[in-house]
């Protein structure tokens, strides 16, 4: 997700392998990582996060209006709590969107790192909300956009992210943190439950 080119190969091989996709879950991310911009541009947190799954979700828009009923799960969390979006951490800008802060912003979970964390998460709603309304105006009515907040689940993300100075896997925050598997049941739930809204 860290590169462009490699979610459009991702999804022609997807497209060449299937006719139909009943549920796409956007679920892969980072966390807190450096202010380090991908090959193309952006900040690293900002396309695994945000902009590439939009590409995904675009390039394999068809094959989903292909399913009777198809379902778009987008991840978000509490960390979308905070303040609005701002176009500078979607544009170009990686490497220049605040550094990485100090120790001590990184443990209290503040700082640029952290913002720009934020700014994912609130986005992933938003592109779900605006997806929305995007099908409704044009009448497409066997797909579904769904948002879930599976809550903090101890996970790969403390991996990758402890290894930048990021959230450690071991902080007492962690210690009260729920399982993968439990942690995976609001994403189960948006993409199969009949009732989910």
């Amino acid at each position: 997700l860290q590169n462009f080119s490699s979610v459009r190969q991702a999804s022609q091989t997807i497209r060449d392998k299937v006719e139909v996709i009943d549920v796409l879950i956007n679920n892969a991310g980072v966390m807190a990582l450096r202010d380090e911009a991908t090959a193309d541009g952006y900040d690293v947190q900002i396309q695994t996060n945000v902009i590439s799954h939009f590409l995904l979700t675009r390039e394999l828009f068809p094959l989903l209006k292909k399913s009777t009923e198809a379902r778009i799960v987008n991840h978000s969390s509490m960390a979308r709590l905070g303040g609005p979006l701002q176009a500078k951490y979607f544009a170009k800008n990686g490497g220049n969107l605040g550094g990485d802060g100090t120790e001590e912003e990184n443990m209290s979970f503040q700082g640029p790192r952290w913002e720009r964390y934020h700014q994912t998460k609130l986005a992933n709603c938003n592109f779900t909300y605006g997806l929305k309304e995007k099908l409704e105006a044009a009448n497409i009515t066997n797909i579904q956009a769904l948002v879930a907040h599976p809550g903090l689940a101890l996970t790969n993300l403390q991996i990758t992210t402890a290894e930048h100075g990021g959230m450690e896997k071991e902080s007492g925050l962690m210690e009260r943190a729920q399982t993968a598997e439990d942690g995976a049941t609001g994403i189960i739930r948006a993409a199969i439950d009949k009732d989910a809204k």
